[in-house]
Parts: C-alpha cells; sequence; structure tokens
C-alpha cells in the first residue's frame, strides 16, 4: 500500500494520483488514438477484405471481367484459416498444461514453485485464457496480427 493511501482521507485522490491520471493517462489516450486512425487508414480498407472473405461475402469488387456472374465464394480461405489455428492451437494447448516453470531451482524452492505453478495454471484456467489466446491466434491467422490483452 503506498504511503499517499495511508496520509490521505478515504475516497480522496493524492496530488500524485491526480496528476498521473491527468497527464499519463491523456499522453497514452492520445497516443491510442493516434495510433489506432493510423492502422484504419493503412490496414483498414485491407483487413475488411480479408474479413468479408474469409466469411465467404461477395463483392463486386471480387468480379475480375464483365462476363462473370457467379458469386460463389469458395470456402478455401476460410478452411486454410481455421486449419491453421487448429494446428497452433493443439501444438499450444494439446499437451494440457500450455506453460511450465524452469525446472532447474534449488531443491528447497521446487515445492514453492510447483504451488505458485499450480496456482497460476488454476487463475488462468478461470480467467479462460485459452479461449483469449485462441481468439488471438484466429485473428492473426485472419489480419496478419494477433494482439492480447493482459
Amino acid at each position: 500500500m503506498p504511503i499517499t493511501d495511508i496520509v490521505n482521507t478515504p475516497g480522496e485522490e493524492s496530488d500524485a494520483e491526480k496528476l498521473q491520471d491527468n497527464t499519463l493517462g491523456s499522453w497514452v489516450k492520445s497516443m491510442m488514438d493516434s495510433w489506432e486512425d493510423d492502422r484504419d487508414e493503412k490496414y483498414g480498407k485491407r483487413w475488411a477484405q480479408y474479413e468479408r472473405l474469409w466469411r465467404g461475402i461477395w463483392s463486386a469488387n471480387d468480379v475480375q471481367r464483365k462476363s462473370e456472374r457467379s458469386q460463389l465464394i469458395s470456402p478455401a480461405l476460410s478452411q486454410a484459416i481455421e486449419s491453421l489455428v487448429a494446428e497452433i492451437e493443439e501444438a499450444v494447448f494439446g499437451t494440457g498444461r500450455f506453460f511450465d516453470v524452469d525446472p532447474d531451482i534449488r531443491d528447497e524452492d521446487r515445492e514453492s514453485m510447483e504451488a505458485l505453478r499450480n496456482l497460476l495454471y488454476n487463475d488462468m484456467l478461470t480467467a479462460d485464457v485459452k479461449s483469449a489466446i485462441s481468439e488471438i491466434v484466429l485473428n492473426g491467422a485472419i489480419y496478419g496480427t494477433g494482439i492480447g490483452k493482459i
């Protein structure tokens, strides 16, 4: 617990917290807005096209010849993405536990490390980390970028 929490009355923000919220928070927010605008400007159209093709939605932009009348979207892209995602998920989650702690530790620390590993694993199961990682892998396969929030 920071000392400012002890000195201040409950429910009152310290000057440092107010300053941090104003300067750091606004700076991060402005940078995020700038990055999102840049991302959407550079990749927005292409990402929308990738998602449309993955979902099998026809568009007039896909027509290559004037005589072409077919509106068939082959599921090959969707199948390739789903297959890739399934292989990655099997590689990550196939053995049951998808992470481990370095076993190169002293004998007296081994039991505490195993307890911490089990606690972390149970916390990850509770937070449903597997489905979040699966979504990240799917987004990475579709858009070329997989980003997760901790």
